[in-house]
């Protein structure tokens, strides 16, 4: 054998069987299929290092077939045969200039890209494939750092095998040479990989989260646009059931103008004829009555469901060659189907929705209807009421919400033009039920056209430090070989000085890099002397450390253990397989078992009955699969005896090192007597009401009669009744009126909810100029000044209870004035967050610290009656009222006789802008 002393020296053929040569192929294919790829498209190889194993171990003929075998899998795997020939002839060329120029692999294979691998590349791909400069210079610069860092590695690994199978010797010059070639091109290439995996990790990761954001909003504002047209259409259609067409067709007018996303309405008889319609006339003059539209496709749903429904998109009867979209609602008589009430949808304002979140993101859209016809659409190729179709591609579900679609490209097509090509997306449904559904797409192409220029000047940046290591490798390991001979003399019985304390007299040299070499051994020898010392020491000290520890241990268990049996608390652990590991006593009680202990191992379906163990079982499984923890659930349970109870159930995940889920930690408390004592004061409240309405509604007529006859007797014993008497008589009607009006109000606070009554969308201003004709003349009788500000919007809400409670804030503000003051009353309407808040604020006699949490009780009156008249009920029928619309009142006051303002809070899906 002859040896390779130098990176110079020509490779020599050893022995090569055939079944050798063919398993290097199988590598190279299994090389260049599990590739690792960089960014979209740009992908390394490994499947040269076997044919470079080829070339060195089987010689050149056979190297080039290999090759040629190997790089056949782009053909594949790209679909063009460019690669075939570039990756073929770097085969062939590095093994002529090793044989012919005694070059080394690694600087062979340099030369070959540089002066013809490059270029050829460039001619390729750019030239004939109509690549474009960016793609061509990224593939360029990849392909040349991919193929010498995979000649590199096979160098390497050839070198190694050979050394310890062939009994070849390396010359230590060649060895460092490649070293510090390897050390100085593959942790920037493996750096610059793993940084291009989490840049484009953290960039697709930005991509579907701002995808799923825009898809979340834009379908929630979809869907609340969709529930008022809906809502209008409804209750048009309940109208219609007791209301003559003629009667209909001006409420059809009057909702055709309220809303402008109504381009027509119109109510259908049972035989789809139309009774009435708005606008009453099409665009030609010619009635829209008598119109019949018993063709439409939604139809036999709509008779069968009885249910509000959105059509598909269809061709307009009213407006030729007009795509149009219509929202139905049946009118329902006797429970059978007697027409119904549609309003053809004017989509203008979903449209421009749409069109700004496009404008903004760069997005596409397209909104389908449920035969997956298109409505509109933000691309010209995608035309109202055609099929939706894509080309040739596939589609991957990413998650539960973004999918990914790559089209299928021809032939001799780059491809990272199918990531170009690709787009994320979302398909979402959109009504109740889902009648359409919004597609919103991310085209890829301007991020790749991003991480394409910042690649292309990573690659760049790495090729040239890996020309300038290449140079510089060959200085060194030149300069390096002969001090580094002395080294390998004197460190020869390096462990025997050591250990015998020996004094080593160590070379000197001019030259850095051997000197830091030489003083780095001196450094080693001196610290692994003072950590022999040192271990020695330690030694000694180790058994009396671990004595230490394992006490320690042994108290913690003790300590654990105890709190495990004395805790009234449900806590345990459990293993990826449901198995508790641990659990309290109070858990192992419940379930019937003496000790804690006799868990361990066990699953719930061991424990609880089934229909209790499959609730824990998938609420544990959600845990495994989302690694969310699972906070203030409410779970049922049943104790040995079969006694059921509530428990409060906290569960969180436990991850190991690489962020999997390897168990559970929960702890539950049992609530079962807070539970039953809460359920039993919500009966107890019911019952109260009840009762109060029921005492309140019976005391009324005796009392009215008892006020009547006072009031006769009053009358008729006038002249016969001197001063004290007529003032106790008085006093008794008075007394018996006052109980008249607590008893009105009482009734009115016990009715609020007891019907049920329908709420509608209502004009929030309308509201307040109702309640303050009401109060003119206290208005007037006062000269209050009121002042109305802010943005009014609809509110979905009772007209009577709201109305109700503005009268009462305003009367509150009018009667707890100053004397002599003129009352200031502003009443102010904002958006606040999620939700629509209305205050009313006066300059009145205000609160005094501590009285604002007593003010919305029932019957709590904080000022005297003498001087302000009321029965302690006006307050707790407003929060009543409030609570029943799920919103919140409250009261902040400036202090005593500074004021104070009243604040309602409506949640935001009962109000909506106008």
């Amino acid at each position: 054998m002859t040896d390779l002393s130098s990176p110079t020296a020509p490779i020599r053929r050893v022995p090569c069987a055939p079944l050798v040569w063919a398993a290097l192929i199988v590598g190279g294919l299994a090389g260049n299929y599990f590739r690792t790829p960089l960014i979209f498209g740009i992908e390394f190889l490994f499947g040269s290092i076997f044919a470079m194993l080829a070339l060195q171990w089987c010689g050149a003929l056979r190297g080039i077939a290999a090759a040629a075998a190997i790089a056949g899998y782009t053909w594949f795997a790209w679909n063009h045969f460019y690669a075939v020939i570039i990756m073929t002839a770097e085969v062939a060329v590095v093994a002529s200039l090793v044989s012919r120029r005694k070059i080394g692999l690694v600087m062979a294979d340099t030369l070959y890209w540089l002066v013809l691998g490059m270029p050829m590349v460039y001619s390729f791909y750019s030239m004939v494939m109509g690549g474009g400069f960016e793609n061509t210079s990224i593939v360029m610069i990849k392909q040349s750092i991919n193929g010498i860092a995979n000649a590199l590695v096979a160098r390497l690994i050839y070198s190694s095998i050979a050394v310890r199978f062939q009994g070849l010797r390396i010359g230590y010059r060649e060895l460092t040479y490649n070293f510090f070639v390897f050390f100085a091109l593959c942790p920037a290439l493996i750096l610059l990989v793993i940084f291009s995996h989490n840049d484009f990790s953290e960039s697709e990761a930005k991509i579907r989260a701002e995808l799923r954001e825009h898809s979340s909003l834009i379908r929630q504002r979809l869907e609340v646009w969709l529930e008022n047209r809906s809502t209008a259409i409804e209750y048009l259609a309940a109208m219609a059931a007791t209301h003559t067409p003629t009667e209909m067709q001006l409420r059809l007018e009057q909702a055709h103008r309220s809303d402008l996303n109504y381009l027509r309405i119109g109510l259908l008889d049972k035989q789809e004829t139309t009774v009435a319609f708005s606008p009453r006339f099409d665009r030609g003059g010619q009635s829209n009555l008598g119109l019949n539209f018993a063709d439409r496709p939604f139809l036999p749903k709509l008779r069968q469901t009885l249910k509000p429904l959105l059509s598909e998109v269809v061709m307009s009867r009213i407006i030729a060659k007009e795509p149009t979209v219509t929202l139905s609602a049946p009118v329902v008589v006797d429970g059978e189907y007697s027409g119904r009430v549609s309003g053809a949808l004017n989509l203008q304002q979903i449209r421009s929705l749409l069109d700004q979140a496009a404008l903004r993101s760069g997005m596409n859209y397209t909104l389908l209807d449920k035969n997956k016809n298109i409505i509109f659409a933000n691309l010209d190729e995608r035309k109202p009421m055609t099929p939706f179709a894509r080309p040739t591609g596939k589609l991957i579900r990413l998650d539960d919400a973004v999918s990914q679609w790559t089209p299928i490209l021809p032939p001799n097509t780059l491809g990272s033009h199918r990531w170009k090509s690709s787009v994320y997306l979302v398909d979402s449904p959109i009504g109740n039920p889902a009648e359409w559904r919004l597609i919103l797409e991310q085209p890829m192409a301007p991020f790749q056209q991003i991480f394409f220029k910042r690649y292309t000047y990573a690659l760049g940046v790495l090729f040239a430090l890996f020309l300038v290591a290449v140079l510089l490798a060959e200085l060194l390991s030149r300069r390096m070989a002969h001090t580094i001979e002395q080294l390998s003399h004197l460190t020869r019985d390096l462990p025997l000085s050591l250990k015998t304390g020996a004094q080593i007299r160590w070379p000197d040299t001019g030259l850095l890099e051997p000197y830091r070499l030489t003083l780095h051994f001196k450094m080693m020898m001196e610290s692994l002397s003072a950590q022999f010392r040192a271990n020695r020491e330690l030694h000694a000290s180790l058994e009396q450390r671990v004595t230490q520890r394992t006490r320690e241990l042994e108290q913690l268990n003790r300590h654990f253990v105890a709190f495990l049996e004395n805790t009234t608390d449900f806590i345990y652990f459990k293993d990826k397989d449901g198995r508790f590991l641990f659990c309290s006593q109070t858990l192992a009680n419940v379930t019937g078992h003496a000790s804690w202990r006799d868990m361990l191992g066990k699953h719930d379906f061991d424990v609880f009955p089934k229909d209790t163990a499959q609730i824990y079982y998938e609420e544990e499984l959600s845990i495994f699969r989302d690694g969310i923890p699972l906070l203030n659930k409410t779970d049922p349970y049943y104790d040995a005896q079969g006694k059921p109870g509530w428990v409060l159930a906290n569960k969180w995940p436990l991850f190991d090192a690489n962020n999997n889920v390897i168990g559970i930690f929960g702890i539950s408390q049992d609530i079962t007597v807070l539970k039953t004592t809460l359920e039993d004061l919500e009966r107890s409240n019911a019952d109260l009401e009840q009762y109060a309405y029921a005492a309140s509604h019976d005391m009324r007529q005796p009392l009215r009669m008892i006020s009547s006859y006072l009031q006769l007797l009053a009358s008729e014993l006038a002249p016969t009744l001197n001063d004290e008497s007529r003032q106790h008589l008085d006093f008794a009607i008075d007394g018996a009126q006052r109980m008249d009006r607590m008893l009105s109000a009482l009734l009115e606070y016990s009715r609020v909810g007891r019907k049920n009554e329908p709420m509608a969308r209502i004009d929030s201003r309308a509201l307040v100029d109702d309640a303050l004709r009401y109060q003119q003349p206290a208005i007037e009788e006062s000269h209050a000044v009121i002042a109305i500000e802010g943005e009014w919007p609809r509110i979905f809400a009772n007209r009577d209870e709201m109305l109700r409670l503005i009268q009462n804030l305003l009367d509150n503000a009018l009667k707890y004035r100053i004397d002599g003051q003129t009352p200031e009353i502003a009443i102010a309407s904002r958006f606040d967050m999620d939700e629509w808040v209305l205050s009313i604020r006066d300059n009145g006699v205000g609160l005094l610290p501590g009285q604002e949490l007593r003010l919305f009780k029932i019957f709590e009156r904080l000022q005297p009656r003498s001087r302000y008249p009321g029965d302690g009920i006006g307050l707790a029928l407003c929060r009543k009222i409030v609570e029943r619309h799920h919103g919140r009142i409250w009261v902040a006051s400036a202090g005593e006789n500074r004021g104070c303002t009243f604040f309602v809070a409506l949640p935001s899906n009962a109000a909506a802008h106008q």
